[in-house]
């Protein structure tokens, strides 16, 4: 009795795990935020390295996503973390340049950016990247 309650328990648990062997990681969908990198920027160039993103004396972020190949389209977003809203949105479908906007006109606040692609993948047909603290300071 106890081996044929064994062998059940088997025959339910092991199924779970194979999926994650067989998966390639390679052929997932992601988008993946590259610019603005880490640092204190004055003027909007990198001035020093930081775990956070410090824009002083300026009212622009531009963002750069790269992406897989099957990403076809981009949703980049700026959103201010106190008032709770998006300040600005596109969408970019153009990857000959990489998916890329400047937010500008940005006031005085802290924000948080987003990126999301849609992808041509019936399994995997969102990613999505974001970043947070943007402190953007103007003097």
């Amino acid at each position: 009795m106890k081996k044929m309650v064994f062998a059940a328990a088997m025959l339910i648990i092991l199924p779970a795990f194979i999926p994650s062997t067989i998966a390639d990681v390679n052929e997932e969908a992601w988008v993946k935020i590259t610019e603005p990198q880490p640092g204190i920027y004055m003027q909007g160039r990198k001035i020093l390295p930081s775990h956070s993103y410090i824009f002083v004396g300026t009212d622009f972020v531009y963002v750069n996503v790269e992406a897989s190949d099957s990403i076809f389209v981009v949703y980049l977003s700026i959103s201010d973390v106190m008032k709770k809203e998006i300040v600005q949105s596109t969408w970019d479908y153009d990857r000959s340049d990489g998916f890329s906007y400047n937010f500008t006109s940005l006031p005085f606040g802290i924000y948080a950016i987003a990126a999301v692609g849609a992808a041509l993948d019936i399994n995997n047909p969102v990613a999505f990247d974001w970043i947070m603290p943007v402190v953007v300071i103007h003097v």
